[in-house]
């Protein structure tokens, strides 16, 4: 064999060996490198692993708050549509019973203006005895007085009450 022939098949050997060296170390570094990114993705994954239990906590407890306040404005919002009615009605009454409030506030004005009772404050029977003597004095015009009866044959109880009658 040729010098020149030696020399090519030893390069060719060589780099034989050299291509199958770098082979090994090249798969090698190939599986390192396999197990580093396995370390980082595991390790990923057990980083998300300690949250993952943070999560289903939270949406639940910030469901619940929701739920709560929306049955806390709904349930004030019914109570105020209530309280507003109530007044309504409140208002209604207080301006039909208006007229007979006012009459009623008369006859007392003009019993308690009466020179017949005691100065000093009067007791009720000073007041009754009076109202029963002067019924009369404390009936407006427009009114008519009923009979109230308590009672049947000789022990009746009769009450008379001035009724104002309105059309």
């Amino acid at each position: 064999m040729s010098q020149k022939r030696k020399s090519v098949r030893a390069i060719e050997r060589s780099y034989k060996g050299f291509t199958k060296k770098t082979r090994k170390f090249l798969l090698a570094i190939k599986k390192q490198f396999i197990w580093l990114l396995r370390g980082f993705v595991v390790t990923k994954g057990r980083r998300g692993s300690f949250n993952s239990g943070f999560v289903l906590p939270t949406v639940a407890m910030v469901g619940l708050v929701v739920v709560l306040l929306t049955t806390a404005i709904l349930f004030r919002s019914f109570e105020r549509s209530k309280n507003a009615s109530n007044v309504r009605v409140n208002e209604a009454v207080l301006n039909a019973a208006a007229p007979a409030i006012d009459r009623a506030k008369a006859k007392l004005n003009k019993l308690f203006e009466d020179r017949r009772l005691p100065r000093a404050t009067p007791t009720d029977k000073a007041i009754e005895d009076r109202l029963n003597q002067s019924i009369n004095e404390y009936t407006f015009g427009d009114e008519t007085q009923l009979e109230l009866t308590k009672g049947s044959g000789t022990s009746k109880a009769v009450l008379k009450i001035s009724m104002e009658i309105s059309c």
